[in-house]
């Protein structure tokens, strides 16, 4: 819902390039034609004398971040494949296997204003699109949010009106998102007599995680596997011990190995070279593992008692981290962690 009908707030952009300015607009071959399209002179008068037309702002230009009420639903396909295993020589036992891959396309992503207007000016199929449909100019070329432009060594002042904007900068349509991987999910629960054992390992293996955000090419691949929030393996292990009145439970959980910044940073992509391969040493935050105990005792139906300990060794989140910024959360910032309680039904 925000992303339709949010209410816009206003912003600036400062630096602007105008591509149908002189100078810019033969640095793609559509301009030209999508400028004429739009309106915007090829001449501005300096001085009596007639020169190409320029639009240079001292000043940054005023438009709107907010929502698109355009914006068209994103498109998913999706298939998955799985399945059980539950041996007959061992009973209790069970093990599944599933596959997905999910490709998302016309994702919402948000863009930077001069990308807007950028992308409006250099599309191929004409102004008809979505990003034209977001900027607003004057009879004369210049923007509707721009207060000012420099001509003929000077500082020409233009009337903005309060309810003027350049610009809506907002969330469009245009990115893709790909994603693939198999779960692993082990089951075993036994009545043994003077023991209940219970045991749930889950392993989540992920083969591919990449966004296509790059507006001007559709093909390249922002890789979002193995980045902090998104390791290749991570998984955990239930297992109980149930004796009628005491009943233990261990809780393993692991994360694996993400880099320290970007993939693209430290690994060869698509052809491209590592970024920056020497951004830091060690480059990954390693794999880490918390353990937590329990002990229930249930004397009767009616009451209950239980001790635990969570994050059993005190392991702290990887150097760096604080487990609460985006993608660390999954990391444990309060250390070891005792609890005792009660429960009791009249």
């Amino acid at each position: 819902q925000s992303d339709l009908f949010a209410a816009p707030s206003q912003t600036f952009l400062n630096g602007l390039q105008d591509p149908c300015d002189s100078r810019f607009i033969n640095d793609n071959p559509n301009r030209v034609a999508n400028c004429a399209a739009d309106g915007v002179p090829t001449t501005v008068e300096v001085n009596g004398v007639s020169e190409p037309f320029t639009n240079i702002p001292a000043s940054g230009i005023r438009g709107l971040n907010g929502s698109n009420p355009l914006l068209e639903p994103e498109v998913s396909d999706s298939w998955t494949a799985g399945a059980i295993f539950q041996p007959v020589f061992a009973p209790g036992l069970s093990f599944s296997v599933d596959y997905y891959n999910i490709e998302i396309e016309n994702v919402i992503f948000s863009l930077a204003p001069q990308t807007i207007i950028n992308q409006c000016y250099d599309n191929p199929s004409g102004i008809d699109n979505q990003f034209c449909n977001s900027i607003f100019r004057r009879a004369d070329g210049t923007f509707q949010g721009q207060n000012d432009r420099q001509l003929g060594g000077t500082t020409i002042n233009l009337d903005v009106g309060p309810d003027d904007r350049s610009f809506i900068s907002g969330p469009f349509n245009f990115a893709n998102q790909r994603t693939s991987g198999i779960d692993f999910d082990l089951n075993y629960n036994r009545d043994l007599g003077a023991v209940a054992v219970s045991f749930r390992g889950l392993l989540a293996y992920v083969i591919e995680r990449d966004n296509f955000t790059d507006i001007d090419d559709p093909s390249f691949i922002n890789q979002q596997l193995l980045e902090l929030g998104d390791p290749e393996f991570s998984g955990s292990i239930i297992a109980g011990l149930d004796f009628g009145v005491p009943r233990i439970t261990y809780n393993l959980r692991y994360i694996g190995e993400t880099f320290i910044n970007t993939f693209e940073t430290f690994n060869e992509l698509q052809g491209r070279p590592p970024e920056n391969p020497d951004f830091s040493f060690p480059i990954e935050y390693p794999e880490t593992f918390y353990h937590s105990l329990r002990l229930d005792l249930e004397p009767d139906a009616g009451t209950s008692f239980y001790v635990g300990v969570d994050n059993l060794l005190d392991t702290i989140p990887p150097l760096g981290l604080d487990g609460t910024g985006s993608g660390s959360a999954a990391y444990d910032n309060f250390g070891r962690f005792f609890y005792a309680g009660a429960r009791f039904n009249f």
